[in-house]
């Protein structure tokens, strides 16, 4: 959607292109290398006027704004969910026996949040099918510039996220596709190190106070960088999401990795798959 990307906007001649920019089209530029050759070609980008946007980012934009509606209902279900596995886990722990109408509450929480959730899912993969079937060589809306273009403007722009953060002492653990997994400066920690040091935190309390402070810097880390991202794309369609913090993980691989997720509330004791 930042940069337009559509069939009906695209340009493949360079003279074309001269003759759109003389007449005050601003165009983003794709060139990639394909069988040893550079192929150029250059989108019309919409300066975040509405009729100036192609069909494309039109049609995905009322996705994500569908999209953007279920998840806005997933959200309570989410904390709920978390909350009442962090208390059935606690008991468990203890040796308590769960009361009935308890687990009949997180069972219905469970099945609403999985249901909203599918929703918002299936419309999440059919937007990335825009762009999938733009690259799919046996499909009716094949358009390699399109597919490619989607990719190499990606890359570029994570790439420039993975700078931004580095610069201010972020780690970079993992990077993925759409995505950067990153560790704090120790810098944030100090206090509750001293803590542990002094043994006015227990382990389980320093880890927990580690998770909340991670959790409140990547928030503000997360707003800094999409305003860098406004500022560098000139559209505010470039978002990064702050989705959880994972403590303790393991990176075993690309695309392989797990650990505990704590998304809204600290949970070291999430309730165990059944």
């Amino acid at each position: 959607m930042a940069y337009n990307l559509s069939p009906e906007k695209f340009i493949f001649d360079p003279k074309d292109a001269d003759i759109a920019q003389n007449n005050e089209n601003d165009l983003h530029k794709i060139e990639f290398l394909f069988n040893n050759h550079i192929v150029q070609a250059w989108c019309v980008r919409h300066d975040n006027q509405t009729e100036k946007k192609g069909l494309y980012p039109a049609v995905l934009e009322d996705l994500c704004n569908k999209r953007l509606e279920l998840k806005a209902r997933l959200a309570p279900l989410g904390k709920k969910k978390q909350h009442l596995g962090k208390i059935i886990s606690s008991a468990k722990e203890r040796g308590k026996k769960i009361p009935e109408s308890l687990n009949l509450e997180y069972s219905s929480v469970c099945f609403d949040y999985d249901y909203w959730d599918s929703k918002q899912k299936a419309l999440k993969v059919y937007m990335n099918t825009f762009y999938g079937e733009a690259g799919n060589s046996k499909s009716p809306i094949f358009l390699r510039e399109l597919a490619c273009g989607t990719t190499t403007a990606g890359k570029y722009n994570l790439n420039l996220v993975a700078e931004f953060v580095s610069k201010k002492g972020f780690g970079i653990k993992y990077g993925d596709t759409d995505s950067l997994y990153l560790t704090c400066p120790d810098k944030y920690y100090e206090k509750c190190d001293e803590a542990l040091s002094r043994k006015d935190l227990s382990k389980e309390a320093h880890w927990t106070e580690m998770v909340k402070i991670t959790m409140d810097v990547m928030r503000k880390l997360r707003d800094q960088v999409n305003a860098y991202l406004r500022i560098k794309s000139e559209t505010s369609y470039l978002k990064m999401a702050y989705e959880e913090v994972l403590f303790p993980v393991c990176f075993a691989g690309k695309k392989k990795y797990f650990g505990v997720g704590h998304e809204d509330v600290v949970n070291f004791k999430p309730k165990p798959f059944s």
